[in-house]
């Protein structure tokens, strides 16, 4: 990363200013693929008198203190293979309307896509976190200097007898409900939890004296330590209250 500085000397009214123009490769605005420019202005009361040096410094921190850095060819890389948003805050995302400002939302539509996300985000050494329908976490106001991969895009699911085959960002609510419509009982008790599958399954998610144990066969993951897709048994599974081997 190159960072310009360009330092302007202007004179008016016998005073000082120190003009700062920097062009960093940022997410600061809403278009990553861009160099963005920032601009701030230090004033010093006049030409004998000496800024202190910490306050310059906290002033500058301040200016920097949303800007996101993130390596441009992984922003490049995701920008060119899944539908991806800049400059949002988790408060616009999740349902408590909480939380800072977020590097990178990824929004892969399948199982392959969701996997090449996670592989690239471990590749570039860039920090991640794999999210739902965030209706059941509560972000820090801090910013997120990291990608977020959100499964809301990936809502397959597909009825063969008794079984249902469903993505982990079908939201809760419609596959009881549709369930319900095949025929099929037991999910019942999601009618109204407005968590995505992913999510429910992660937690054990329940209501009403149901829970995903009740009803789960079984569950195909990745790995991302192991780089494998494996299938788990609702066994295998481990599920407690609230509380799975995931």
């Amino acid at each position: 990363i190159f960072i310009l500085i360009l330092i302007i000397i202007a004179w008016a009214n016998h005073r000082r200013y120190y003009f700062f123009e920097c062009k960093i490769p940022s997410l600061y605005k809403k278009n990553s693929a861009h160099w963005q420019r920032l601009n701030f202005l230090i004033f010093f009361r006049n030409i004998y008198t000496s800024a202190n040096i910490f306050d310059i410094m906290i002033y500058v921190k301040n200016c920097f203190s949303e800007v996101i850095f993130l390596n441009t060819q992984y922003i490049c890389e995701m920008n060119g293979n899944f539908r991806t948003e800049t400059d949002v805050f988790f408060s616009e995302k999740c349902s408590f309307r909480v939380g800072g400002k977020i590097g990178l939302c990824v929004f892969p539509s399948n199982e392959e896509e969701l996997i090449y996300a996670v592989k690239k985000a471990e590749e570039y050494g860039e920090k991640y976190i794999v999210l739902g329908n965030m209706t059941n976490i509560l972000p820090s106001d801090d910013t997120y200097d990291g990608t977020v991969i959100v499964t809301s895009e990936m809502q397959k699911m597909r009825f063969d007898g008794n079984f249902v085959f469903a993505e982990a960002g079908a939201p809760l609510t419609r596959l009881s409900l549709l369930s319900a419509r095949q025929g099929l009982s037991g999910l019942e008790f999601a009618y109204g939890i407005p968590g995505s599958l992913g999510g429910a399954v992660y937690m054990n998610a329940g209501a009403y004296g149901g829970c995903m144990a009740d009803v789960l066969t079984s569950v195909t993951a990745y790995d991302p330590k192991s780089g494998v897709v494996s299938d788990y048994t609702a066994d295998e599974c481990k599920f407690g209250y609230r509380n799975s081997r995931f």
